[in-house]
């Protein structure tokens, strides 16, 4: 009997579970154009990762870089935390 991951699925719970939750979110956003999955994937994934989640109390996103996303909109307008960046030496980048 073979147990590694792909053909155990219960050993993948935790994937098993954030597949279920991206794959609700995509039906909600596309919902009359079900061939269009793939162009919403991008966005659904980024909402997803920068979702804080409650066992952790913070985001995927910042678990991974250290650090909170820096939305476009954010860019855009140029927010604290963009200007601070700016600031900053190269050397302390």
């Amino acid at each position: 009997m073979i147990t590694s991951t792909p053909y155990y699925a219960q050993a993948n719970g935790q994937v098993e579970a954030a597949n279920k939750v991206i794959i609700a979110l995509i039906k909600k956003h596309i919902s009359g154009k079900p061939r269009n999955w793939h162009e919403t994937l991008l966005q659904i994934l980024w909402a997803y990762r920068n979702s804080p989640r409650n066992a952790t109390q913070t985001t995927p996103y910042k678990l991974v870089y250290g650090h909170e996303a820096i939305l476009p909109i954010d860019i855009n307008l140029q927010s604290i935390h963009v200007q601070m960046q700016n600031e900053l030496p190269v050397e302390d980048y």
